[in-house]
């Protein structure tokens, strides 16, 4: 028993502490770790976790793992997370109360944002003295983004990151306290000083190369906390370690504590330096000091402002002390696509010792360009740069240079060949170029002093001294017979041996190539580029511009793009964002004498492209300043011809130049370009076609206003009036021509040339090509699309165009791609003209979802006629909103065709009529059509039926007719009941006329209905239809339930920019709204109208898991009379208070009843109630269990039946709204809502429960009230009822002996009135039954309880006796009267003399009585008075020489 006691005692015990330690473990994150914002490969002193992952739910428990730490001790922490700019912090749960928010529970947060992606942090932490010592929880978690984790955020709810759970044993602080917190101090290029905190005076100090193993280093002692260790080598990196020497107490030594790492720096580094960065990092060259550091790309030192710098970054470049015993100078070159006006690179210098930089070169902005080609990721020839240093600061002394780089987040920057070195005496010339170039010579031009140098030049990459060889007295030098169109290197050097200093290095190489040989107009020249390949760079044409990106190539046009004028090819300029990007022409040798002119086709990339070209003359290509502009022209997207004219060219100008405007990120496209003689005959201009079915209208305007005849040539497509005979060729006068003979739907070229006179005709202008339209088909007209090219259908005009859909029924449909083409794209298709010979009809088949008409309200599809004569359209179909669906069609497949009839205008007959198919793209589902027919209106032409309104039981519907008919028809049915052929199963009307109302239906019902026409005697139209319709729903009585677990909802109307949507919760459904899905929206869900009779309750289930980062999610319910247009609020969730317990961002936790009165002022009307589902882009809402309650009448007729003892039968009558109901009952006159309370489901009329557990002979109050499943009803009037006290059972015990070996003895109880009878035996055995017989196996005094029981109590008694395996006497003892009210006596018989001792004890054991007689052998007696006890059972214990004896008994008070 003591140990059954001590285990409840374990498991009470660890049972409340587990209650008690209620850590937040749900909720930390809305999104969690699932993108790598976790804690990973984690290690925490003597726990080391490897590749742990991402967690659900953002929350590990990892409690089976114990950290070990001790206090004023370290934990040495590391981590990685799968995603950068990570926040870190660890609480330990000091007073273990399920909590980390009490004082001093934050043990650390990190002070920056972590590194990189799957990049190792570490922190070494120290704990205090106030974590007390023995077991405890860690928390460990880690946040995105932001700012640092404050103390009281261990719970608080982010949206990226991870929380681990530890355990943590903090152990005394070690006998020998490790250092810590390892700070570097002073450093020489021969020692190294650091500093830490620790208590002690003697300190071991291990040292060594980085990486070196311990135990293998130098070790020294110390007796400061600050320690200078020298002797070390410069520019050499060391590890340092540091433990506590506790020895000299006896308490040896304390742990290592470190390494920290630092480095020597250089010795003052002598003349010449240099550093080309082939190696990294660069020897001496100092990294830290900014926010970022340089790296080395391309063999250059590397600053990546365009990656990881990011904006406002800075990297410093910083080289050891250089020793400047002389004068000196800085050289270096640097690479940079400019663009940015915020990066930045600059060479700063200061004198060692100095905290004062001076700013020696700086470039910014537009000057932050090398202009060489560079990227934004990769350099280009790079620019040099050269500084003499000012000797009155920087002669005689050691100084640093550093290179700064700033960054905007734009283009990266790179330097290279850092020279510090001596001043020559003789200086080499700098700034290399050209100044004015040809076909056949060049101007060197160069920057220095002197007036004597040396040039030596030759073939591009040829061997210094075996060049050609030329001198010059100033800074710069014409070389002449080169070849054309050749790339030369040139070098110089400065002679200075008339001062006595000798010659100078050789400068250079500079590269350049010479021009093309020139071309003249008067022999031509003609270029297309069709002999080149895709991306080829043009030849002797040049390229000028400022700023970087511009190119101009030759382009193979793809499908996609604009085709050449003349195929393949044609040159492509790109301008990029760049400034007067210019393309210069070859060299033209007569372009002086002012009397050529260019002719070329033009064309812009783009509509959405302002681009112009100006057109102009330069001196040469290296002369950008040189342009003269003399004409502009406006481009098009079409490659039209343009000419221009040079009559004055600038003396010295000897190119065309092109400069593009107002195009930035468009191309320009060049073809077939013409210098030549300007004709004496001036070209036609503007030549144009206007073609019918047989005939072209020709018209141009004439290059001279004098001019009179034009010669007008045609034929076949491609057709060249300058090769073969020219048969269609005719001399007109004026400026029009009309063709005739022509072949409907043939393409032809034609040309025209204007006439100045016998001989003198000037350029044929074209090719100007031109297609015949087609024949007017007649009626019947039938396109069914399954052509791969439809004959005489125009697909052209619109955004986009339609395409051939196979269908799985063979043949094609047209699709429009909505779903794709995005919202305001559109496509036309242009039909042949159709004769139009009597009164028409027109009529498709077509395929559209109406899934998401709420989301894309705008997918639209026209069908346009107009006569060929008119310009003017007519609508004659229109599909838009709600009466643009078809069933079973999807996003981008069709479902069922619906056939679409209208009737054309009667004046169309005896005209050609086009029609015009139009597709709005409201990027919504793709649209399908087919089976485009026109034709002649039938004898009895067919109804066309329109839906009309509906009510609960009768629905209206209306057609037309193309004619007065003489009698219409009209037939309905469930949908479906007729499929077009065979009997008709339906009700019909005869003889009605439009509209038409249909009585009598069934509400919430949909029906098909047919028209048919009659226009005489045997002859009607068939059936037409089904117009599908669906009455309205009826109004529903309170109470009212939609559980929403069938589909679809019945008299529920979705609506509202997003749509709700159905979600299992497993026992059914519920309505769900995806916020987290929804950016922004609203969804709508309207109930069926409810009639509110009396006081009634609205309640619903909901769950949602509220957000600090989306905090504007909102759930609406609204409520409006049936008659009324607006709404009232009832229900408004938003908030912090939009929270249930175990919510996720996309599943439902534990749903929260909302209930609401509904207004007095709804009593007695219909009416309608809808959610709002407002997305605030948050987690998903779920809402279910919609509930409007009715009246709820209190019970009535409550009656009290079976008087017994313990129980009651309660009877009452229910309303007849109510689903259950609960009884309240407790002792007469207790108040209501202090008694006991007992459910009783059920929903029948007439209730009835059995109340049980009564205490005999008590008087209770009964109250009943009814549940109406949202309301209560009120409580009913109180039913008495006294259970019965008696009667109690009656027992008389007795025994006898029926065996002495060993004893047997049988019991009797004597009892009357009882339901069950028990005996309780002294050796701890126990039996039931009146009559039971036990075997004794022990001697002394024994004991037989008797317990009888019915549902009026218990009443007990006791048999004494003695068992003796010798003699086998038995003395009994009697108690009596048992119950008593306090006086009783005891009789027994002693067997021979004894002290007896009396002693009274309670049923808990405590003694409230003991007594001492001495007795002689022979029969007792002994009276008692305990009647100043309480009532309860009592146990007399009587001690004799003979052993103990115990009675009980019951004093009932």
């Amino acid at each position: 028993m003591k140990r059954i006691y001590a285990l409840c005692i374990l498991l009470l015990t660890f049972s409340f502490n587990l209650k008690s330690q209620t850590y937040c473990t749900t909720g930390l994150y809305s999104t969690g770790c699932t993108v790598g914002d976790n804690l990973d490969d984690v290690t925490l002193n003597n726990i080391v976790q490897t590749s742990t992952g991402c967690s659900p739910n953002g929350y590990a428990d990892y409690t089976s793992d114990t950290v070990q730490i001790q206090q004023t001790a370290q934990l040495v922490m590391s981590v990685t997370s799968g995603y950068s700019s990570q926040w870190y912090a660890i609480w330990i749960d000091n007073n273990d109360d399920g909590d980390f928010d009490d004082a001093g529970e934050h043990l650390w947060s990190s002070a920056q944002v972590g590194p990189a992606a799957n990049v190792v942090y570490s922190e070494n932490i120290v704990i205090p003295m106030t974590i007390s010592q023995g077991t405890h929880r860690m928390r460990m978690r880690c946040k995105w983004s932001g700012s640092a984790i404050q103390a009281s955020e261990s719970c608080t709810s982010f949206t990226y990151g991870e929380v681990h759970d530890y355990t943590v044993f903090v152990g005394a602080p070690p006998l020998c306290p490790q250092p810590y917190y390892l700070t570097p101090g002073a450093k020489t290029d021969s020692s190294l000083s650091f500093s830490y905190t620790a208590s002690g005076s003697s300190f071991d100090i291990e040292y060594g190369p980085v990486g070196f193993t311990q135990g293998t280093g130098t070790v020294i002692n110390d007796t400061s906390t600050t320690a200078i260790v020298s002797g070390l080598n410069s520019n050499t990196c060391y590890d340092f370690y540091v433990r506590s020497n506790c020895s000299a107490a006896g308490n040896g030594y304390s742990l290592w504590s470190g390494p920290i790492t630092m480095c020597t720096p250089c010795l003052p580094q002598p003349l010449p330096l240099s550093e080309n960065f082939t190696t990294w990092p660069p020897n001496c060259f100092i990294l830290t000091g900014g926010t970022h550091q340089w790296d080395q790309d391309a063999n250059a030192a590397h600053a990546d402002m365009g990656g990881t710098w990011q904006s406002n970054g800075i990297g410093y470049l910083t080289t050891a002390p250089v020793n400047l015993n002389s004068l000196a100078r800085v050289k270096f070159k640097w690479s940079h696509n400019g663009g940015s006006s915020a990066e930045r690179l600059a060479l700063l210098a200061r004198v060692s010792g100095s905290s004062i930089w001076d700013t020696l070169w700086d470039v910014q902005g537009s000057a932050f360009d090398s202009q060489d080609g560079a990227t934004y990721n990769a350099p280009g020839t790079y620019k040099s740069e050269m500084l003499n240093l000012d000797s009155s600061t920087y002669y005689g002394v050691n100084a640093e240079f550093r290179f700064v780089g700033w960054s905007a987040w734009y283009n990266d920057a790179w330097l290279d060949d850092v020279v510090i070195e001596q001043q020559p005496l003789c200086p080499e010339p700098t700034t290399l170029g050209i100044s004015a170039l040809s076909d056949t010579s060049a101007t060197l031009s160069w920057t220095s002093a002197g007036s004597n140098f040396v040039v030596q030049w030759g073939p591009t990459g040829f061997t210094v001294g075996t060049g050609n060889l030329d001198t010059a007295a100033a800074s710069n030098h014409l070389i002449s017979g080169l070849s054309p169109n050749q790339t030369y290197d040139y070098y110089v050097l400065r002679n200075c041996t008339g001062q006595g200093n000798g010659n100078s290095i050789w400068s250079g190489p500079y590269t350049f190539s010479t021009l093309c040989a020139p071309f003249s107009a008067s022999i031509g020249y003609y270029e297309n580029w069709d002999s080149y390949q895709d991306g080829d760079i043009p030849a002797c044409w040049s390229l000028t511009g400022v700023g970087s990106g511009y190119v101009a190539d030759i382009q193979l046009p793809g499908s996609f793009q604009i085709p050449a004028y003349s195929m393949p090819n044609y040159l492509r300029l790109y301008p990029a964002n760049a400034s007067n990007v210019t393309l210069i022409s070859p060299l033209l040798s007569d372009l002086q004498q002012n009397n050529s002119q260019i002719r070329m086709r033009l064309a812009k990339s783009s509509s959405f492209s302002q681009a112009k070209l100006i057109i102009g003359t330069m001196t040469t290509p290296s002369s950008p300043s040189t342009f003269a502009p003399v004409d502009t022209i406006d481009l098009t997207t079409s490659f039209d011809e343009y000419t221009v004219a040079f009559p004055v060219t600038p003396q010295g100008h000897s190119h065309i130049a092109m400069r593009v405007l107002q195009s930035q990120y468009y191309d320009v496209y060049l073809d077939d370009f013409y210098f030549e003689v300007q004709p004496t005959c001036l070209p036609a201009q503007n030549v144009s076609a206007n073609p019918g079915a047989t005939t072209a209208a020709i018209a141009w305007a004439h290059g001279d206003p004098l001019t009179t005849g034009s010669y007008v040539s045609w034929g076949p497509l491609g057709f060249n009036p300058g090769t073969g005979s020219v048969s269609n060729s005719i001399l007109v006068s004026g400026n029009t021509y009309s063709i005739a003979g022509l072949t409907p739907s043939t393409t032809y070229t034609v040309w025209v040339a204007d006439s100045c006179g016998a001989g003198n005709i000037g350029p044929w202008q074209g090719p100007v090509t031109f297609t015949t339209a087609c024949l007017a088909a007649t009626m019947p007209y039938l396109e069914d699309f399954d052509a791969a090219q439809l004959a005489c259908w125009d697909p052209s005009g619109g955004t986009r165009q339609f395409a051939p859909y196979p269908l799985a029924t063979g043949g094609n449909a047209m699709e429009g791609g909505y779903w794709g083409w995005t919202n305001g794209n559109y496509a036309l298709l242009t039909s042949r003209p159709v004769t139009i010979s009597a009164l028409a009809q027109l009529s498709f088949d077509w395929s559209h979802s109406g899934q998401y008409i709420t989301s894309y309200p705008n997918d639209q599809l026209l069908v346009l006629a107009r006569p060929v004569a008119s310009s003017s359209w007519d609508t004659i179909v229109n599909l838009v909103g709600s009466n643009f669906a078809s069933p079973g069609a999807g996003t981008t497949t069709p479902g069922t065709f619906v056939n679409t009839l209208e009737y054309l205008p009667s004046s169309y007959v005896g005209s050609d009529v086009i029609f015009q198919i139009v597709g709005n793209s409201g990027y919504g589902p793709d649209v399908f059509f087919d089976n485009f027919q026109v034709e002649a209106v039938p004898t009895c032409p067919d109804p066309i039926p329109l839906s009309g309104g509906s009510t609960a039981s009768s629905i209206d519907i209306s057609w037309t007719s193309a004619s007065p008919p003489q009698g219409s028809s009209v037939m309905w049915g469930p949908v479906g009941f007729y499929t077009g052929t065979g009997s008709t199963p339906g009700t019909i009307a005869y003889n009605v006329s439009s509209p038409y109302t249909i009585s009598g239906l069934n509400s919430n019902t949909a029906y098909d209905v047919f028209v048919r026409d009659s226009c005489g005697p045997n002859d009607t139209t068939g059936w037409i239809g089904p117009v599908t319709i669906q009455t309205l729903c009826s109004v529903f009585n309170t109470p009212y339930l939609e559980d929403f677990d069938t589909a679809p909802l019945s008299c529920w109307t979705f609506s509202g920019t997003q749509q709700f949507s159905s979600y299992s919760i497993g026992t059914g459904y519920a309505i769900r709204g995806n916020f987290w899905s929804w950016s922004s929206g609203k969804a709508k869900l309207k109930s069926p109208p409810v009639n509110i009779t009396s006081s009634a309750q609205v309640s619903f289930d909901w769950s949602h898991q509220y957000s600090t980062s989306y905090p504007n999610d909102r759930l609406l319910l609204l409520v409006r009379s049936l008659s009324a247009n607006s709404w009232d609020t009832l229900v408004d969730l938003s908030g912090q208070t939009f929270d249930s317990p175990g919510s996720g961002t996309t599943s439902p936790g534990t749903f929260i009843t909302e209930s609401v009165t509904i207004p007095s002022n709804y009593i007695g009307q219909n009416v309608v109630f809808r959610f709002d589902g407002i997305s605030g882009y948050g987690p998903d809402v779920f809402f279910d269990n919609f509930f409007v309650s009715g009246q709820c009448l209190a019970p009535t007729n409550v009656t009290i039946s079976n008087n017994d003892c313990v129980t009651a039968d309660v009877n009452w009558s229910s309303s007849g709204q109510h689903i259950g109901s609960f009884i309240e009952y407790g002792p007469s006159g207790f108040a209501l809502g202090q008694g006991l309370t007992v459910n009783n489901m059920g929903s029948s009329s007439v209730g009835m429960k059995i109340v049980t557990g009564l205490t005999p002979g008590t008087s209770y109050d009964f109250y009943v009230r009814d549940s109406c499943a949202g309301s209560f009803s009120n409580w009913s009037a109180p039913a008495n009822h006294t259970t019965a006290s008696s009667p109690l059972p009656t027992v008389t015990p007795s025994y006898s002996v029926t065996s002495l070996n060993p004893v047997t003895m049988d019991f009797f109880s004597g009892a009357s009135g009882q339901d069950s009878t028990g005996w309780t035996f002294s050796d701890g055995t126990f039996d039931t039954g009146d009559s039971v017989t036990h075997v004794f196996s022990n001697n002394g005094p024994g004991t037989a309880i008797i317990y009888a029981k019915n549902d009026c109590g218990m009443i007990t008694d006791t048999l004494n006796f003695v068992v003796s395996l010798d003699d086998l006497s038995l003395s009994k003892i009697r108690l009596f009267p048992n119950p008593t009210l306090g006086k009783f006596d005891i009789e027994f018989e002693l067997l021979e003399p004894s002290e007896v001792e009396f002693r009274v004890r309670t049923l808990t054991g405590n003694v409230v009585l003991t007594n001492y007689d001495n007795y002689q052998k022979g029969e007792v007696k002994k009276s008692f008075n305990l009647g100043d006890l309480p009532s309860g059972l009592y146990s007399l214990e009587i001690t004799t020489n003979m052993g103990l004896y115990v009675k009980r008994f019951i004093i009932e008070n």
